[in-house]
């Protein structure tokens, strides 16, 4: 007999993390598809920008290493290889960027394909996606606005940022859910997690431990590979390292072959960390504010969205 879902009931951390992943796969479809329609526009500006990237970085490469090898370092090349890392930096955060603006609408998409499964509903993906374009905006000023003050607390010290970012984790569930937004946001969530502040600490703590130590087995292999040749070729030449500068060249091109492929499986890792800690705190949104508020979500909900959606 299958139990079902009950937000109106305490739940526990058990409780929410065995739902998380229940809801998780009994949609997973649906949470993919919906996510999908930014999350897929992301994942494209990383490979436009690792296309633009990558010839950079191998220039850097080949360039440093002929100066070594012809013995031609003056007092140009410092200045000369500065300005080409700083010019990579400035690429690699651009592309972070404007990855991360496109996973902020993917996270609020999984936010809101899950509620439409609770409630039922037959919104489709499309609907999903269009729903949380009209509340991107206000969402990233939300967001802004919050990671301003966690900046702030985190110049003070490291636990007061943190601290801070517990606080204001409901933020985006409020901003899709409720139509509230900036400051309004922000104290609806610290009302929230007020007297709920341990157990969402452990949701985060234990999602993200998870999300690192899976990430860890599955990249670690592959991070290894460039090393492991590298060993097998010393060994091979008796254990005397190759004098010449081509060896290291290789071997720096080949790790970061490698990396980029580790890239690629952290993000699409990324993906079943993002769902599921969102299906926690989701689960756990709707939990504290029945227990605290009295509300019956299906009937609240139909209320709220259909406002939303006017």
């Amino acid at each position: 007999m299958s139990v079902e879902l009950d937000l109106m009931k305490k739940m526990d951390f058990g409780n929410i993390f065995e739902w998380s992943f229940k809801l998780f796969k009994k949609h997973f479809l649906f949470l993919i598809k919906s996510i999908s329609y930014f999350f897929i526009p992301g994942v494209i500006v990383l490979i436009v920008s690792v296309y633009f990237i990558f010839p950079q970085i191998n220039e850097l490469f080949n360039t440093t290493f002929s100066f070594i090898q012809n013995q031609q370092i003056d007092n140009q090349f410092p200045f000369y290889t500065l300005s080409r890392i700083f010019k990579i930096y400035l690429l690699f955060l651009l592309a972070f960027l404007l990855y991360s603006l496109f996973m902020i609408g993917a996270s609020a998409s999984s936010i809101k394909a899950l509620v439409v499964k609770i409630n039922n509903k037959n919104d489709t993906e499309f609907d999903v996606a269009k729903f949380i374009l009209k509340k991107y905006l206000p969402l990233l000023g939300t967001i802004i606005v919050a990671g301003s003050m966690c900046t702030i607390g985190f110049c003070f010290c490291f636990i007061p940022g943190i601290i801070l970012m517990i606080y204001m984790i409901f933020i985006p569930q409020i901003v899709v859910l409720e139509n509230k937004y900036f400051f309004k946001a922000i104290g609806r969530s610290f009302y929230l997690v007020n007297k709920n502040f341990w157990i969402v600490f452990l949701i985060l703590l234990v999602f993200y431990f998870l999300y690192a130590i899976i990430s860890g087995i599955i990249s670690v292999p592959v991070y290894m590979i460039p090393y492991v040749k590298f060993i097998v070729k010393i060994i091979k030449m008796g254990g005397e390292l190759d004098p010449s500068v081509n060896f290291m060249k290789d071997f720096m091109k080949e790790f970061l072959v490698y990396y980029l492929i580790i890239m690629g499986m952290q993000i699409i890792f990324s993906i079943f960390y993002m769902i599921t800690i969102n299906n926690a705190l989701t689960l756990k949104f709707f939990n504290i504010r029945n227990l605290r508020e009295g509300t019956q979500l299906l009937n609240e909900l139909d209320v709220q969205m259909k406002k939303n959606e006017a």
